[in-house]
């Protein structure tokens, strides 16, 4: 698979996946506490040319781990 076909645009992960993030605040605040809950150390958030992007598998593997506190969840 085409790793750059991973990546979306925050607003685009949230439309795509309302079931698993809420609204658009739920997700910016997850990636603004990337650093506590191990989504930076799970490589599932990138910042490029200003702009926050997710890689899906990346942040699905995040999840399935139960690695972030509960105090970080959506």
């Amino acid at each position: 698979m085409d790793e750059l076909a991973e990546f979306s645009l925050l607003s685009d992960f949230q439309e795509a996946h309302p079931n698993i993030v809420r609204n658009i605040h739920s997700l910016r605040w997850i990636v603004r506490h990337r650093d506590q809950n191990g989504l930076a150390d799970a490589g599932a958030v990138v910042k490029r040319q200003g702009r926050w992007y997710i890689h899906a598998s990346r942040f699905a593997d995040w999840m399935m781990s139960g690695a972030d506190d509960h105090r970080y969840a959506a």
